[in-house]
């Protein structure tokens, strides 16, 4: 085996490197390099991906999309037994409608009674009334009679009271006996 320097090996590449083109090196199949490179038959490895690009420009709006369904309104048959069904039927705006059954609870236990709670504090005492007065009295025919009603902080407040107008005679009473 023949070793080569280096420095011989540097040598000789920079006295051909500039005289050899693609189109003179040539593959085993009799083509060239330059032909395999035009072919696109000379490829290597797949490189890593390149960097996102800028955003474009925003698209137009698309065109208007159909009317959707909606719902017109909803009925519900209800049942008031344990573990009845419900029927909710919803009708929708292209004439269709969807029904769906919801099932009653039972009945839960009763709960026991809760603790009786503390006692408030004593509230304060309340006005009550003391004394009741007729401080003006008549007893003629659309009279005014006042009368004074005393409370226990002391306050007082007064009205009034009318007479009615003295009735007319009765009617003779018969003797059924």
């Amino acid at each position: 085996m023949i070793e080569f320097k280096k420095q011989y090996i540097v040598e000789i590449w920079k006295n051909i490197k500039n005289k050899i083109t693609a189109s003179m090196v040539k593959f085993s199949d009799g083509q060239t390099f330059q032909q395999k490179y035009d072919n696109g038959e000379l490829k290597g490895d797949q490189g890593n991906p390149g960097k996102d690009g800028s955003p474009g420009t925003p698209g137009k709006d698309g065109a208007k999309g159909a009317d959707g369904v909606g719902i017109t309104s909803i009925d519900v048959v209800q049942s008031t037994i344990d573990g009845g069904n419900n029927v909710v039927t919803v009708n929708l705006s292209n004439g269709t409608d969807k029904s769906f059954n919801v099932r009653n609870g039972s009945k839960g236990s009763s709960g026991t009674n809760g603790k009786d709670g503390t006692p408030g504090a004593k509230g304060e005492d309340g006005t009550s009334i003391t004394s009741v007065q007729q401080t003006t009295t008549s007893s003629s025919d659309g009279g005014t009679n006042v009368i004074k009603v005393t409370l226990s902080d002391g306050s007082s407040s007064t009205f009034q009271v009318k007479n009615g107008s003295k009735g007319s005679a009765g009617a003779n009473g018969t003797n059924r006996y």
